[in-house]
């Protein structure tokens, strides 16, 4: 207790310590044991919340404090809140060293209050792009008669022109990007709706040649699930579409040096035969095989949900779910023409695809894990047993399969200045109503961080 004087010659008591808790309140609590909260926020340069695994370490000591993940809060997702002493931290994506000299962020969390912390990624390769205290307003969505919304779109636009620029061909060269996401999420009493949508769009353009897209993407879905005031089963009803933008075309090669012959078969019986010659300009050996939203898959499901494995231990955590029920899908297939057997030789046959749409039992699963802190992989699993239009294929041949996934591997540091990761992604479709080939799409990253100062 200490006297202090006042305006007036008044002497005032005031409380040295603050005993009553109700006084006091948490804040006061932590700034007199010398402790913060630290709040992390992810966005990505798309001013869209990412979900990024971090390693939060002591920047004293080096010592690895936990992990966390960034929240999707504008679909109501709450953010981490640390209880840390007061000091300095270090932030790097999951997995990489406390040594790591790029992608890191350094924190500080001051006694008594609550420290807003802000990073900002790369959406694809989860670089960072920026960080630093919470200074402004964060992305968040609409609230309209409960529904939580919120609408991201932008893109991005790269023009090289070169003229008798020595070591180079001249011409223009650009690359365009597209990009936008939506979702929309009501969480009330046992009802849970969700919508998201995502879409991708990247297209280049070389002096030789039109514009070729090397990423084409959009899917949406809409889920329906009814709570049955239990965390593992519950009935769902769920939709969606993917599909491509852009239109898509077959570049003709020819490993023995002549012309390319393309037979087309259509839809109504007709066979056309082009010759292509060989040695002339890309788009002049360019076949178009599908038009702007083609194939454009629309499915519909009905079912029940299962939470079958929830799995939390000291270095692994896994959590698996599966779902069965009933399911309708259309094929919208246009003009689409696939090739059958090979398209890298002097002939190329080319067999237009019709709609088509088929029923039957569905069983799906999906899955995450985490090994310490060094692995991370996701996946998604669904297969269709089709009853209708059971001629198209044998049992085995025509069943319905979408399978994807992620996996990422941070290695641990081999030195104090030399790490590296790896990222890996694939999908692997059979839908014989279109091809009897197995589509197959895979991406590998790589990437060795070599500090030299």
């Amino acid at each position: 207790m200490k006297l202090r004087r006042s305006r007036g010659s008044r002497w005032l008591m005031v409380l040295g310590a603050c005993a009553p808790a109700f006084l006091c309140g948490p804040a006061h609590a932590q700034a007199q044991s010398g402790r913060g909260a630290l709040k992390v926020h992810v966005i990505s340069t798309r001013n869209t919340y990412q979900p990024m695994a971090y390693d939060l370490f002591n920047a004293a000591t080096g010592q690895l404090v936990g992990t966390g993940k960034g929240a999707d809060e504008s679909m109501g997702e709450q953010v981490q809140v640390w209880d840390l002493d007061a000091g300095t931290y270090k932030i790097v994506e999951h997995g990489n060293p406390f040594a790591a000299k790029s992608d890191f962020a350094t924190a500080s969390v001051d006694p008594g209050r609550t420290n807003e912390f802000l990073i900002v990624v790369d959406p694809d390769t989860l670089q960072f792009r920026g960080s630093g205290p919470v200074t402004g307003e964060l992305p968040k969505g609409t609230r309209l008669v409960g529904l939580r919304i919120a609408a991201t779109v932008g893109g991005s636009l790269m023009l090289n022109e070169k003229e008798q620029v020595v070591g180079s061909t001249s011409g223009l060269t650009s690359v365009w990007a597209l990009f936008g996401n939506f979702s929309l999420v009501l969480d009330k009493g046992n009802h849970f709706l969700s919508v998201v949508s995502e879409q991708q769009l990247g297209l280049t353009s070389q002096p030789t040649s039109s514009l070729q897209r090397n990423s084409d993407r959009w899917e949406t879905s809409a889920l329906y699930a009814y709570n049955l005031n239990n965390k593992y089963v519950g009935p769902y009803a769920r939709s969606s579409f993917r599909t491509q933008l852009f239109p898509g075309y077959l570049y003709l090669k020819n490993e023995q040096g002549s012309t390319v012959a393309v037979t087309t078969h259509f839809k109504n019986g007709m066979v056309t035969t082009t010759v292509y010659p060989m040695f002339a300009s890309p788009d002049s050996l360019r076949v178009r095989i599908a038009d702007p939203f083609t194939p454009f898959i629309l499915q519909e499901e009905l079912g029940a949900n299962l939470k079958a494995i929830d799995l939390d231990l000291y270095l692994v955590k896994l959590s698996v779910s599966t779902r069965l029920g009933w399911a309708f899908r259309n094929g919208l297939l246009s003009s689409l023409k696939v090739v059958q057997g090979n398209d890298k030789g002097p002939t190329v046959q080319l067999y237009e695809r019709d709609d088509y749409f088929t029923t039957g039992p569905i069983i799906g699963a999906g899955a995450t894990v985490t090994f310490a802190r060094w692995l991370y992989g996701a996946s998604q699993f669904g297969m269709i047993f089709p009853v209708k239009d059971t001629e198209v294929a044998s049992f085995g041949d025509r069943l319905l399969i979408d399978f994807g996934g992620t996996a990422g591997l941070r290695l641990p540091a081999f030195t104090s200045f030399l790490f590296g990761s790896f990222d890996y992604t694939f999908r692997v479709t059979r839908d014989a109503y279109i091809t009897n080939d197995t589509q197959f799409d895979q991406t590998l990253m790589a990437r060795l961080n070599l500090s030299i100062l």
